[in-house]
C-alpha cells in the first residue's frame, strides 16, 4: 500500500483497504482487475467512493462499473447517488466531465469542476448543477458558482427556469443565498422532505415578502406545492387555494382540503362543497369529510 500510495500519490491510501488501493493503481487495477472486482463485496463503500477519483483517470470503463457497485450499496445521498447515475448513463464521457461528476458525487466539488460541468455540451450538465446546489455538504462558495453558471445558460427545466430569473430580478446581489433552495426546488424529486423544509426555511422572508409564492405555484410540481401549501397556507389565500382543489395530483389536493380548514363563511364553504361533489378519488373525498363537518352533515342526511 505504501509504495502504491507513493508511485501513483493516493491520499489517505494507508486508511484504505488493500483492495481498493489496488482499484486506484492503474498498474494493479489493469492487472488484477477481475480478481479484485470478484471480491469486491470485501471492500467498505466509504473505500470503493473514495477510489473512484483515481479509478476515472485511467479506467473509465472500469470506474463506471465501480459508481454501479456504490449504487448498490446505497450509501450515499439521493442527491449524490443521481450525479453518479449521470455518468453510469452517458457511458464515455470527457475525462475532465467524468473526474468532476465523480468529485461531485463524492462532495468534494470545487469551482474548477463547476466550470467542467458548466462548459459540457449535454443536457445532463444542467441537472448536475442542479444536483450540486441541492447538496447541503457543497460550500456556499461552490453553491454560488454552480448557480452563477446556471444563470448563465440557456435552461430547459422548470423550475429552474423561473426561480433563476425571480433571483435575477429581485435579489440577484444577494443570489448566493438561494443557491441550496434553488437547488433543492430545481431537484424535488431526488429531495426527501427534510431537504424541501430546509430549503423554505432559506426563502422565508423572500416568500413573506414577495410575488416568490405565485412563481412556486406556476412551477406545477406537485412536491413542492403541497409543502408550499402546508408551510404558508395563509399567505396563498382562499382564490388560489380553491383553485389547487382542481389539481391533477391528489396529494396537493389532500394538503390544500386540509388547508382550507379556516374558512368557515358561507361563500367559501360553497365552492369548497362544489368541489367535494366533483372529488373522484375516494381518499381525498374522506379528507373532505373528515376536515369540515357540513360535509359531513350533508352525506348524513344523503
Amino acid at each position: 500500500i505504501a509504495l502504491a500510495q507513493d508511485v501513483y500519490e493516493l491520499e489517505d491510501a494507508e486508511r484504505r483497504s488493500t483492495l481498493a488501493v489496488m482499484l486506484a493503481s492503474p498498474d494493479l487495477a489493469l492487472m488484477y482487475n477481475d480478481e479484485i472486482l470478484g471480491k469486491q463485496a470485501e471492500i467498505p463503500a466509504e473505500d470503493l467512493i473514495w477510489a473512484q477519483e483515481y479509478i476515472v483517470g485511467h479506467n473509465q470503463m472500469l470506474a463506471q462499473t465501480v459508481a454501479e457497485i456504490v449504487l448498490q450499496r446505497g450509501k450515499i445521498s439521493k442527491v449524490r447517488a443521481e450525479i453518479l447515475k449521470i455518468l453510469v448513463s452517458r457511458g464515455s464521457s470527457a475525462s475532465g466531465v467524468a473526474n468532476s461528476l465523480i468529485r461531485a458525487s463524492a462532495g468534494k466539488v470545487s469551482k474548477e469542476d463547476i466550470l467542467n460541468l458548466a462548459s459540457w455540451y449535454d443536457k445532463n450538465s444542467e441537472k448536475a448543477l442542479f444536483l450540486i446546489c441541492a447538496d447541503k455538504e457543497v460550500s456556499q462558495d461552490v453553491k454560488s458558482a454552480a448557480l452563477d453558471a446556471l444563470a448563465g445558460k440557456g435552461l430547459t427545466v422548470e423550475p429552474g427556469i423561473s426561480l433563476i430569473d425571480w433571483v435575477r430580478r429581485n435579489y440577484w446581489e444577494d443570489r448566493a443565498r438561494f443557491a441550496y433552495a434553488i437547488g433543492v426546488f430545481s431537484s424535488a424529486e431526488f429531495v426527501d422532505e427534510k431537504e424541501l423544509t430546509e430549503a423554505f426555511l432559506t426563502l422565508d422572508e423572500a416568500i413573506k415578502n414577495s410575488d416568490l409564492v405565485q412563481v412556486l405555484i406556476k412551477t406545477e410540481n406537485s412536491q413542492i406545492i403541497t409543502s408550499l401549501v402546508a408551510k404558508y397556507n395563509e399567505i396563498l389565500g382562499l382564490g388560489i387555494l380553491i383553485k389547487l382543489l382542481e389539481h391533477d395530483d391528489k396529494n396537493v389536493r389532500i394538503s390544500t382540503v386540509k388547508a382550507l380548514e379556516k374558512y368557515n363563511d358561507l361563500g367559501a364553504l360553497k365552492l369548497i362543497i362544489d368541489h367535494y361533489k366533483k372529488e373522484e378519488d375516494p381518499e381525498v373525498k374522506q379528507v373532505y369529510k373528515d376536515t369540515f363537518w357540513v360535509i359531513r352533515k350533508h352525506e348524513e342526511k344523503v
